[in-house]
C-alpha cells in the first residue's frame, strides 16, 4: 500500500511523456521530407528564367496591334479576332508564344518584337488567359478584383461577389469556374486580351451572351480570342482566322 502513490505518480509521468516521446518516432522522417521539400523550393527559386526578355517597355498608349509573323496572324487595334486551331495543342502553343511563356518565332506588339520588351511590362499589356486557369481559395470578389460587378456581368457570372469558390474553385461548377476566370481576365483591363477556349463548359445561349459582353468590354481592351472551330460561329461579333 505504501508504494501505491509512487506507482500512480509514475503512471502519470508516463502518460505525460507519452506524447513528446511519440514525436521521436516520426521526427526523423518528417525532417527528411522537410529537407527534400526545401531543396526543391530552393532549386525553383534559383532556376534561371525560362524565357529571357529585354528592358524596353511597350509604347504608351498600347494600341494593341498584334502580329505572329511566321503564322501570318495579325490582329488590328480594336479587333475581336477568333483563331480556329484544329489541334488544341496549337492553340495552347499560340497563347504561350503571345504571353512569352515560350520563346519561338517572332511576335510583335505595335511593331515591336516581344523579345525586346521587359517581360513584366509586356504581361501588363498583353494578358493571356489560359483555358485551364485556376481560381484561388476565397470569394469571387477576391479572385476577380476590387470592383467585380462589371466584369462579372460581362462574363455572365451569376455568383455573388462574396460567394466562396473553394480551393481551386471546387465549390463551383465547370461553367461557373470558367465564367469567374473570364471575369478576372476582363477585370484586369489589359490593352490586349487573349482567351483560350473561355466558354467550353457553358451552353450555346450563355456563350452568345458572353460573346456580346466581351465585345462590349472590347471598347476598352480589344481581345484576341484563341478558340476551337466549333465555338467560333457562336461569337458573331468576332472575325475568324
Amino acid at each position: 500500500a505504501a508504494g501505491r502513490p509512487r506507482l500512480e505518480r509514475a503512471a502519470r509521468v508516463a502518460q505525460f511523456l507519452l506524447g513528446p516521446l511519440s514525436v521521436f518516432g516520426y521526427v526523423n522522417s518528417a525532417l527528411a521530407r522537410g529537407r527534400a521539400s526545401a531543396d526543391r523550393v530552393a532549386a525553383v527559386l534559383a532556376a534561371p528564367p525560362a524565357v529571357t526578355g529585354g528592358e524596353a517597355r511597350p509604347a504608351e498608349p498600347v494600341r494593341g496591334a498584334l502580329a505572329v509573323e511566321d503564322a501570318g496572324l495579325a490582329a488590328e487595334p480594336g479587333e475581336l479576332l477568333g483563331v480556329v486551331c484544329p489541334d488544341p495543342a496549337d492553340a495552347t502553343a499560340l497563347g504561350q508564344r503571345i504571353g512569352r511563356a515560350a520563346d519561338a518565332g517572332t511576335v510583335r506588339l505595335d511593331g515591336r518584337d516581344l523579345r525586346e520588351l521587359d517581360p513584366a511590362a509586356l504581361r501588363a499589356a498583353v494578358l493571356v488567359a489560359a483555358h485551364d486557369a485556376a481560381l484561388f481559395g476565397g470569394t469571387v470578389a477576391e479572385n476577380v478584383g476590387p470592383d467585380p460587378g462589371p466584369a462579372l456581368a460581362a462574363a455572365r457570372a451569376d455568383q455573388e461577389p462574396d460567394a466562396p469558390v473553394g480551393e481551386r474553385g471546387r465549390a463551383l461548377s465547370g461553367g461557373q469556374r470558367q465564367r469567374v476566370a473570364l471575369a478576372r481576365a476582363l477585370a484586369a483591363d489589359a490593352p490586349v486580351l487573349v482567351l483560350h477556349d473561355p466558354t467550353t463548359a457553358v451552353d450555346t445561349v450563355t456563350e452568345a451572351e458572353i460573346a456580346t459582353g466581351c465585345a462590349s468590354s472590347a471598347a476598352a481592351a480589344p481581345p484576341c480570342c484563341s478558340r476551337r472551330a466549333r465555338h467560333c460561329s457562336r461569337w458573331p461579333t468576332a472575325s475568324c482566322w
